[in-house]
């Protein structure tokens, strides 16, 4: 669907630079690792060029917003009786760590 790159980027980020599983309830086991997340930028580079490297704080931003951003929808989700995400216990969507696929 059409929209801005730099949320396609911001979800990449989000999916990929932790080692932990989107829904892992041990917080402990979740981080960012930095290293995955300058490859992801490199390989941005190389393919997109300048254009990307000229707006460096937008990618920085771009995970942290969209993984904002899914955390509230799963929690309107929840709200709304868990209607849209797929849910595997109960209060799965209220973690703000569920399946991010529709069921």
């Amino acid at each position: 669907m059409p929209g801005l790159f730099l949320y396609d980027f911001g979800d990449m980020v989000r999916a990929a630079v932790s080692p932990a599983a989107e829904d892992e309830r041990d917080l402990s086991k979740v981080e960012a690792s930095e290293p995955v997340f300058e490859a992801l930028v490199r390989g941005t580079v190389a393919v997109l060029g300048d254009d990307f490297r000229r707006r460096p704080r937008p990618a920085r931003l771009a995970g942290k917003v969209i993984t904002f951003e899914i955390g509230l929808r799963f929690l309107t989700d929840h709200l709304d009786g868990d209607v849209y995400f797929r849910v595997h216990r109960e209060g799965h969507n209220l973690d703000a760590r569920g399946r991010s696929s529709p069921s």
